[in-house]
């Protein structure tokens, strides 16, 4: 409405009159002669009219401040609400920490995933995702308060709330505040496990004999060539034992490639 009330042409015209009154009431203080109360009444419309003018000018400027605001705001919301619908249906699972690395929020993935509700995990570590400890394994990577970090990126091994573990490729960004101080971090994770065990797989058939699951040509020979570094670095001996099958064709010939793999 004030944009319609106040428009520039308005203002034009309210201050066109206003500087008219003006001049035309000074001129008449000039060359005519009225009584004091007449003078009064002049002298206060004239006034009366400059304020007004001003008045317009400034809800002109104020309207024209207020319209720019709310285009702003609108942007906002609605980059905010895209921002919320890509993080909220994002394929990668989100964790949202604070400083300290307690969650503050986890998308859905996350909870599809992990197999926890949002109010399950709200407020606790962001270790709770870290499986227990086993001394028989090699430690690998886990999620604890050292990835947090103002940029990581790595393999990390995760644990469900079944206690189930999978692995996670995850990106750790830091979040600043105006002054440049580190208020929260944000974890993208993507479930690697599928990935992990066909390299495995793929790894197990290169250096593997697929029937007996001893170790085939390729890494007998790597082994024994660490063998024999490692005996000339510390001067000690290593021995090769070689076992041989005879009349093994025969068995194959005779009873057939089944029963030669039984053998084996």
């Amino acid at each position: 409405m004030l944009k319609t009330i106040f428009s520039h042409g308005t203002f034009l015209t309210v201050l066109f009159c206003s500087l008219s009154i003006s001049t035309v009431s000074a001129e008449t203080l000039v060359n005519s002669e009225y009584d004091s109360l007449t003078l009064i009444k002049l002298v206060a419309s004239a006034s009366f009219a400059t304020i007004f003018a001003a008045l317009c000018f400034f809800l002109v400027r104020l309207n024209k401040r207020l319209q720019n605001n709310i285009r702003t705001h609108e942007a906002t919301e609605i980059m905010m609400s895209k921002l919320n619908s890509a993080v909220t249906n994002s394929g990668a699972s989100i964790v949202i920490t604070n400083k300290q690395g307690a969650i503050e929020y986890v998308n859905q993935k996350f909870c599809n995933i992990t197999g926890y509700i949002h109010h399950e995990v709200i407020d606790q570590p962001i270790s709770i995702l870290s499986p227990e400890a086993d001394p028989c394994k090699k430690e690998p990577c886990i999620l604890d308060s050292v990835v947090l970090q103002e940029s990581w990126e790595g393999e990390v091994l995760c644990a469900k709330k079944d206690k189930s573990e999978f692995w996670n490729a995850i990106t750790v960004s830091a979040v600043y505040d105006k002054y440049k101080n580190i208020t929260n971090y944000v974890l993208s994770a993507v479930d690697i496990t599928a990935l992990k065990e066909a390299n495995k797989k793929m790894e197990h058939l290169a250096l593997f004999d697929a029937l007996t699951g001893l170790a085939n040509r390729r890494l007998f020979i790597d082994r024994l060539h660490q063998s024999i570094l490692n005996a000339r670095r510390h001067n000690t001996i290593t021995a090769l034992f070689f076992l041989d099958l005879d009349q093994f064709k025969r068995i194959n010939d005779t009873l057939g490639h089944h029963a030669g793999d039984q053998l084996l």
